[in-house]
């Protein structure tokens, strides 16, 4: 059988909410960038991978400029969760697929224009007849029109899936004019659409779930199957040996659908429909991890909402793992809720299958607005939690909201006091985001709710420009936050929570809270996530590691001589667990 190419494009976009973070990373550029080159004694940052290896993992690129082109782009790779689905999807209805992130297929010239990058347009020209972009991680509809619109000039096919879809009325799918729309979950349903286009049978369309496509007219056209839930358990998935390899190793992983919680700032339950919890089996779980070990994976990114639940699946798979021995060779890290972990068995159960990261949704560290957030947990849950992971070596992110409604400075103050107290050695700082998506179905976002807390949000709904500027102080120098999109209510605005927030990253900065701050700390973004770190440090090597550039980087904002910090890198890198090539 002759197989024809389809290019997939997934993974982040450009969009960015957390534009206080933004304007950080912006402001304080060219001086993180200097130190970076003084420190090391290099031309560029990325030069830095050609000096410093961790011994654990010595092909990992730990430092990348995030301005500068890189030369390692992921044309091939597993970018996203989504992609060992779509890849077996496209197999089986006989196409062979080549996936791309969004970042690397598109790119902002310095006319602010996005345009298609030299590499892709030459794919595109030479080898594909089907566009299909997962918009799950996309947020701005404008950006999406300019993305569709320079692939329709290229004359192919585009399908559209994703997360993003669920929230476009009719309208909108019309104005985009792409040949089709998949508002459904993938599985079984893509590979149906692919071999109906492949066979140009149009009539075999209307029996595909969630599916919407543009008749020659320009109408758009909706089966009227039946959308039922995926059976996540009798799903397939398709990994490539080479992604493992381009990845080092690491693999992001998805086992649920949906969420058994109902937290009030969170839509992640309703998209694409999935008001019902579903969940893959722990032996489900086991046998796809078992084939990417045999591939070479060495560590699991687990991108669901709560993986630790349902707690039984949690200790069940944690047995199969132990008892396998894949444990020695395989590790992974999970999002998890206090709730879920307050049996202190059921945190060494995970240590000892293989877990050494936890992104805790901690939230707030005030009862009241845990209350409001309908987190279900206490602050002795998130209390027991921070510490527990801790004293066992399992690598942890304490992730912090300011500004939910209800928040006052009082309860700001409360979370920031709970953070000197207890802390991860990660700490992820947000200002609270609300959906501004018109007919929200995020809980806090009702009409009851806004009514009740009197919330009003501002955001340009075409073009998605800055509306709100905002002065803080951060590193001893004014800084202004272009705000995307503005808000307030009874208690609290936009830009309180932004000082709250910028208080708060003081205090770790000056080590009053003993973390690293993954959101705010200007040279953050020039190394690994912190979730992808424990794939390549054993835990104290990671803390070494995170808090000696913290120190470094403090001391050099401080004044300090670059060449006499310079000094001290073996002995950082050393305890790092890495080494500096001569």
């Amino acid at each position: 059988m002759i197989t024809k190419n389809i290019l997939i494009i997934t993974g982040l976009s450009f969009d960015n909410l957390h534009t206080h973070s933004a304007s950080v990373a912006s402001h304080f550029y060219s001086k993180t960038k200097n130190f970076f080159q003084e420190l090391f004694d290099v031309n560029k940052v990325s030069d830095i991978n050609q000096l410093v290896k961790s011994k654990k993992s010595p092909n990992v690129c730990l430092f990348s400029d995030p301005h500068e082109e890189h030369s390692f782009y992921c044309r091939n790779s597993c970018c996203s969760a989504v992609v060992p689905i779509l890849n077996y999807e496209a197999k089986e209805a006989g196409y062979t697929p080549i996936f791309s992130s969004i970042k690397d297929f598109f790119l902002i010239n310095e006319g602010k224009e996005l345009e298609i990058t030299d590499y892709w347009k030459k794919i595109l020209d030479e080898k594909v007849e089907i566009v299909a972009i997962s918009t799950s991680f996309i947020i701005s509809y404008p950006l999406l029109c300019r993305m569709v619109e320079l692939l329709k000039k290229e004359g192919k096919k585009i399908i559209l899936g994703g997360v993003f879809m669920r929230k476009l009325p009719h309208k909108a799918l019309e104005h985009l004019g792409v040949d089709y729309y998949l508002i459904s979950e993938a599985e079984g349903r893509f590979s149906r659409l692919l071999a109906a286009i492949g066979k140009n049978e149009s009539k075999r369309l209307d029996d595909i779930p969630g599916l919407c496509w543009r008749k020659e007219n320009g109408c758009i056209e909706c089966s009227r199957a039946n959308i039922t839930p995926i059976d996540l358990n009798s799903t397939n998935l398709s990994v490539e040996k080479i992604w493992v390899e381009e990845n080092n190793g690491v693999i992001p992983y998805e086992s649920v659908r949906g969420c058994a919680y109902r937290c009030s700032f969170c839509g992640f339950p309703y998209i694409l429909g999935n008001a019902h919890f579903r969940f893959k089996s722990a032996k489900k779980i086991f046998d796809e991890w078992s084939m990417f070990a045999d591939l070479g994976a060495r560590h699991i990114s687990c991108f669901d909402s709560t993986f630790t639940t349902p707690n039984s699946r949690l200790k069940e798979l944690c047995s199969l793992l132990k008892t396998s021995e894949i444990n020695k060779s395989l590790s992974w890290s999970v999002y998890a809720r206090a709730s879920d972990l307050t049996d202190i068995s059921t945190v060494e159960a995970m240590k000892e299958a293989g877990c050494n990261y936890v992104f805790l949704g901690i939230e707030s560290g005030d009862q009241s607005i845990l209350e409001n957030m309908n987190k279900r947990t206490s602050l002795s849950d998130n209390e027991h939690i921070i510490k527990a992971c801790n004293d066992m070596e399992i690598f942890a992110t304490t992730s912090i909201i300011i500004g939910f409604p209800g928040e006052t400075a009082q309860t700001a103050e409360n979370t920031h006091q709970f953070l000197q107290k207890y802390c991860s050695p990660s700490l992820d700082l947000h200002v609270w985001i609300p959906d501004f998506s018109k007919n929200s179905l995020v809980p806090i976002m009702s009409p009851e709710q806004k009514r009740k807390f009197e919330i009003q949000v501002w955001v340009d709904p075409i073009d998605y420009n800055v509306i709100a500027s905002y002065n803080v102080n951060f590193y001893n120098e004014k800084i202004k936050c272009d705000m995307k999109l503005d808000w307030c209510h009874s208690s609290m605005n936009q830009d309180k929570a932004l000082q709250h927030i910028f208080r708060i990253a003081e205090s770790v900065r000056e080590n009053l809270i003993a973390a690293e701050d993954t959101e705010l700390a200007p040279y953050r973004s020039f190394f690994l996530p912190a979730r992808i770190l424990p794939a390549y440090f054993e835990y104290q090597e990671h803390k070494n590691f995170i808090f000696g550039m913290k120190d470094f980087y403090n001391r050099y904002m401080n004044g300090e001589d670059s060449f006499k910090l310079s000094k001290e890198i073996p002995l950082w890198l050393e305890k790092s667990g890495c080494e500096k090539l001569s």
